[in-house]
């Protein structure tokens, strides 16, 4: 998957903290929240690998 994004170019801040509540919380719904073409759905498809 090429187009797949590391961790290490994802936002310390913002993205990573969201990444490991996801994983600590696995039975709990999470929003996310953007623009349309902002990578909403790609974010979801790495938080739920």
């Amino acid at each position: 998957m090429a187009w797949f994004i590391p961790p290490t170019r994802l936002d310390p801040v913002e993205q990573l903290p969201f990444l490991q509540q996801v994983e600590n919380n696995p039975g709990r719904n999470h929003w996310i929240k953007g623009f349309a073409g902002s990578g909403k759905s790609v974010f979801y498809f790495i938080a739920y690998l």
